[in-house]
């Protein structure tokens, strides 16, 4: 099925995603108001008023129930509490996890720590609404914690960005190793449409591995503990020859020659299918609240899901990002984002003209390299 081509506003600061769009069949407009899709990374929300009905932005008013920490935990927490016999628990992606600001799950947290501090207990800090891995500790010594958490009621300090809310999440302390090292896989989903519900993954992804050797030892060398490559590069022993990136291909090989596996289409077989489950509850404890919308126009979301495989590649939900990281300038990542975006215009563009036209949205001709992970459509 032919489609018009769609204008596109794109703001000034999405040189990747302008860089993109250069090359699709897609016509750039100057002006919001010409768009038929917006693609902004800032001051967003000024337009979620003045969007028409036909008119599709890359961003919901009431997104932070994903992609803040601390309201992922709380809505998975209200889920895990509720939802259907038969369906992926919570409690099988998500590690233990606590709101520091809240007081109830505050003093949970503290009732279940051991009388006596121990290195085997670990658990690792994380800012509830920061990225890039700014804020994040791993704790195992909580003597002077505990007197931190009453002073600024679960608040705590993150140099250059002040106080912040925490959550407070079980340490992976058995993660899968890639050379030695710790590593987590990006994933990006496409929250296209919540009217019908209509959500998809990328087939393919990144994997992100540490610089130093993994140890249960130095918690506070980030090259070792938080794998996040803006953390890595900014480290002052960081080193510039490093690779840290994988593609799905390697990661594939890697665990067949090391033995993690005898199957020789794991990723694709057990892996990503998994990660479409638990991208699909998070999607529906949070369903009700992402409806929620009061403004004009329609909405869509390009997100991350960031995943830890333990050393039974079983996939643990670190966090979900609302921007994922759309550089493309290292060798693996052009596999990946380029075409991504292209589809994800693509998909919005035919969902728009669909409904303009009262076409059913059961099956979408653009959808190629994304795989379907709900389709309220059908």
């Amino acid at each position: 099925m032919d489609f018009k081509r769609p204008k596109i506003y794109c703001d000034a600061v999405s040189k990747n995603v302008l860089s993109i769009l250069a090359q699709l069949d897609a016509e750039l407009v100057p002006h919001p108001d010409q768009a038929n899709i917006l693609w902004c990374r800032n001051h967003y929300n000024r337009f979620f008023k003045t969007l028409t009905a036909e008119q599709y932005i890359n961003h919901f008013p009431s997104e932070s129930c994903l992609v803040n920490k601390s309201k992922l935990v709380a809505s998975l927490r209200a889920y895990g509490q509720r939802q259907p016999t038969g369906a992926l628990l919570v409690d099988e992606f998500l590690q233990p996890s606590y709101r520091l600001s809240d007081k109830q799950e505050r003093e949970e947290f503290l009732a279940q720590l051991p009388t006596q501090d121990t290195v085997e207990n670990l658990w690792i800090l994380k800012p509830a609404n920061l990225s890039q891995g700014n804020g994040i500790k791993v704790i195992w010594d909580f003597a002077n914690f505990k007197e931190q958490l009453q002073t600024n009621n679960g608040k705590l300090t993150v140099e250059n960005y002040g106080l912040q809310d925490y959550i407070i999440q079980k340490y992976i302390q058995n993660p899968l190793l890639l050379e030695g090292r710790k590593s987590e896989v990006r994933l990006y989903w496409l929250l296209a449409s919540v009217e019908p519900l209509i959500v998809l993954m990328f087939h393919e992804g990144t994997v992100r591995l540490n610089t130093l050797p993994f140890k249960l030892d130095e918690f506070e060398n980030q090259l070792i503990h938080v794998t996040n490559v803006h953390q890595q590069k900014q480290h002052p022993d960081y080193d510039p020859h490093a690779i840290l990136k994988w593609s799905f291909a390697d990661l594939q090989a890697y665990l067949l020659e090391n033995n993690h596996t005898l199957d020789q289409n794991y990723l694709n077989k057990y892996f990503m299918p998994r990660c479409c489950d638990i991208i699909r509850t998070v999607v529906a404890a949070n369903i009700e609240t992402l409806r929620k919308n009061a403004f004009h126009g329609q909405h869509f979301g390009l997100y991350g899901a960031d995943i830890i495989l333990d050393d039974a590649l079983n996939p643990w939900l670190t966090e979900i990002q609302k921007s994922p990281g759309l550089s493309y300038s290292d060798a693996i990542k052009q596999q990946v984002i380029p075409p991504m975006i292209g589809e994800t215009f693509n998909i919005i563009n035919e969902i728009r003209q669909r409904k303009l036209n009262n076409q059913r949205l059961q099956h979408l001709d653009s959808v190629t390299h994304f795989q379907w992970v709900v389709n309220e459509a059908e």
